[in-house]
């Protein structure tokens, strides 16, 4: 009997492709037939998985809503307005829906499945940078689903939000790149990158972050192949085009009225004529200093666990090594789970477990049927995940992140034998990928600082991390990923569509509840249905939102006094920003106790997640806490 060795054919599957950029390299794994076929089932499966969410409403979700309205005013009038809700700049995406809403008709669904090709060329980008990486094309199928089915990709995909847009973009630049290395020629080597700079300028006018490519990820190419001929001279004229064209996009958006400038630091909402330097010189105090940056590590961290939420499906397949460690390595992580637990229970009886559970930074996660308490609307929403499974997934979470860091530092001391060949093409990706990624957290300090930052942020740099960790399993532990990976990775798409098909589902039954309200006669401004619904309901009343940061006109902001009609738990966090809003009906998740019964039944909706029959209410909001204006209609 002849027996075959295996090594030689895994040898093969995980050579890598990415060149030093002196020298090409063999691409012909990346674009054999079976690459190309899985990297467009990983772009179908992203669309496939889209659709398979229903998601359609006729109200926006999440920021959307002052999107589509842009895309309205571009598609009818051929200009850009922006209504005060806008910190992108939004260029090419609203340029590329206009066919769309012409032809066939001014909707929200119209908007955002005119963007869905977007989200499929992520599945696909992606896929083609782990295969052009030395990614085997199984383990480049699983790292390119880890994006395009988790539970944070699909809600903003199946949205006319700009983040998978602009991660597309992104995408797009570093592939551009890797195929600029790979180049077997200078002339196509430059043509590559100016491919890249030139689509990533046109690209940065959707969302200004995605111009990190021009003036970080080309330029960090282009060192790696700084010895071929016209490279550095194309690069550098591509970063001056680059930066110049920034600078008059940028001025061009500040320039629109209503534009929402992003600062650094602005001025106080009460005292919105004060200099910027005012915050600046408030923040440069000790105490101030120290408050932040505690404020700052806290926030730190918990991004950290966030992302480690993303790429579970990937983190927990160092679980399979945990037997190779040695025992003072279990004890270290049993004492770890031990402790983890005794801090559990001492937050839980100072009443602060909540905020250290996942999902840990909000915004898209924390909507889907995770946390009781939201901004968006008043009332409790129903909740799929019940705390000790909370519980129980952060601990994974956290001991997954353990696990992987005890094992990098345990496989360090050993030394494992490296070729001269493998630490170059590591170099390689580090000096291609990480100035990208420290770049674009440095950009997120200044709102770490400011208390918040949300969970859709870190869909641009989990791209890279599961490049990497990929690599790492791939050429240090095992070619193929275990079964618990996959496991994972199918609930986390499971509950990624069940938790965005609810999403859609509330949402139309919100409309359903305000029609109910308007059909009764009472006026768009007397309804409330919560922070989508009332940004429209805003812009159409009195055609802009009323935030403080808008420069242009000098005086659009008002101080908005409803808050006195009104006790704190019946305000919506968005109510500021609404003072043309005078409700009389509250759409609610759950009864308020503060308002009062009306005769309108509950709207049922059918959710894919527990609770499966849901309802929110309509109430009346009492006369004494009603900001009446004598040109309101009052209801039947």
């Amino acid at each position: 009997m002849i027996v075959i060795d295996p090594l030689p054919t895994k040898m093969a599957a995980s050579r890598p492709l990415i060149s030093d950029g002196n020298r090409p390299c063999d691409k012909g794994m990346a674009e054999d037939p079976s690459s190309i076929f899985s990297g467009v089932a990983c772009a179908l499966i992203a669309g496939v998985a889209v659709l398979l969410c229903l998601p359609f409403a006729d109200m926006g979700f999440i920021d959307d809503w002052s999107y589509v309205r842009t895309a309205y005013d571009f598609a009818q009038t051929g200009h850009f307005v922006y209504n005060g809700w806008a910190t992108a700049m939004l260029g090419w995406q609203i340029v590329w829906s206009a066919p769309f809403l012409k032809l066939f008709g001014y909707s929200f669904t119209v908007a955002r499945l005119s963007m869905l090709p977007f989200a499929m060329a992520c599945g696909w980008l992606l896929h083609a940078i782990l295969r052009h990486s030395g990614i085997s094309n199984r383990n480049a199928v699983f790292g390119s689903l880890v994006v395009c089915v988790s539970p944070l990709f699909l809600p903003l995909a199946a949205s006319y939000m700009s983040d998978v847009g602009g991660l597309s973009l992104i995408l797009l630049c570093m592939y551009l790149c890797q195929r600029a290395l790979e180049a077997k020629s200078d002339r196509a080597a430059v043509l590559w990158l100016c491919g890249a700079g030139l689509t990533n300028i046109v690209g940065g006018t959707e969302r200004q972050v995605i111009w990190l490519g021009t003036l970080v990820l080309i330029p960090s190419a282009a060192w790696l192949m700084r010895k071929r001929r016209g490279v550095v001279v194309a690069t550098t004229v591509l970063w001056l085009i680059g930066v110049a064209f920034i600078l008059v996009a940028i001025h061009w958006f500040y320039s629109h009225p209503y534009s929402v400038p992003e600062k650094l630091f602005y001025p106080s909402p009460d005292h919105p004529g004060k200099s910027a330097f005012d915050p600046l010189l408030e923040r440069m105090k000790p105490s101030n200093i120290i408050f932040k940056a505690r404020v700052l590590s806290v926030v730190f961290v918990q991004t950290l666990f966030c992302l480690e939420l993303i790429l579970l499906p990937l983190l927990v397949a160092w679980f399979m090594t945990i037997r190779t460690l040695g025992r003072r390595v279990w004890l270290t992580l049993g004492s770890l789970a031990a402790m983890l637990g005794v801090a559990t229970w001492l937050l839980d009886k100072s009443h602060q477990l909540e905020g250290w559970l996942m999902p840990w930074i909000y915004h898209v996660l924390g909507t889907e049927a995770i946390s009781k308490s939201t901004w968006d609307m008043l009332g409790n929403r129903p909740v799929s995940i019940p705390m000790p499974l909370r519980i129980a997934i952060s601990m994974l979470v956290v001991m997954s992140g353990a696990v992987f860091v005890v094992w990098l530092i345990v496989s360090k001391r050993r030394k494992p034998e490296t070729s001269t060949s493998m630490t170059s093409r590591w170099q390689t990706l580090f000096i291609l990928y990480l100035p990208f990624c420290a770049a674009y957290l440095v950009l997120l300090i200044p709102r770490g600082f400011r208390l918040f930052l949300f969970d859709r942020y870190l869909l641009y740099i989990a791209p890279v991390a599961i490049l990497y960790l990929l690599k790492l399993h791939q050429e240090r532990v095992r070619n193929s990923l275990p079964f618990v990976s996959y496991l994972t990775l199918a609930v986390f798409a499971i509950y990624g569509i069940f938790a965005t098909h609810d999403l859609f589902a509330l949402n139309r039954a919100r409309v359903v509840a305000v029609h109910a309200i308007r059909s009764t006669g009472v006026p768009e401004d007397a309804a409330q249905a919560g922070f989508e619904y009332d940004g429209w309901s805003e812009i159409d009343v009195a055609q802009y939102i009323n935030e403080s940061k808008i420069d242009f006109p000098a005086d659009a902001y008002h101080p908005n006094l409803q808050d006195r009609y009104r006790p704190p738990d019946c305000r919506l966090g968005f109510d500021p920003y609404t003072p043309a809003l005078h409700p009389t009906f509250i759409v609610v998740l759950s009864p308020m106790w503060c308002l009062e019964q009306s005769a309108f039944p509950p709207v049922i909706y059918h959710a894919w997640l527990p609770p499966f029959t849901r309802s929110i209410y309509i109430q009346h909001v009492p006369d004494m806490m009603q900001n009446l204006v004598p040109s309101q209609a009052q209801p039947n």
